[in-house]
């Protein structure tokens, strides 16, 4: 995957969502799953400010309120963590 596509497919997504999610503690996407490409990316400790910047963009289209970079960062690192940990239950499953 592109990373173009990546950054669209993670601008898609309600960031409002995955807070949601990570506050019930899952580790699956209710709506739709990210592609392993773009849980790797966001993964990755050089996209932060990518995954912050994203987040911020999304929370100005999707929950204007809480639009701020403050609240970006806090999903962005939620949201690294929760890739981190797909990723490495992934590898844990192929094994």
């Amino acid at each position: 995957m592109k990373a173009k596509s990546i950054l669209e497919e993670l601008e898609s997504f309600s960031w409002k969502d995955v807070n949601q999610l990570i506050k019930l503690g899952e580790l699956k996407f209710a709506k739709r799953p990210f592609s392993k490409e773009t849980y790797e990316f966001v993964a990755k400790e050089k996209n932060y400010t990518t995954v912050v910047q994203i987040a911020f963009i999304s929370l100005q289209k999707h929950d204007p309120e809480n639009a701020n970079l403050e609240y970006a960062a806090k999903l962005a690192d939620a949201m690294q963590e929760l890739a981190r940990k797909i990723i490495k239950d992934k590898n844990n499953k192929n094994k």
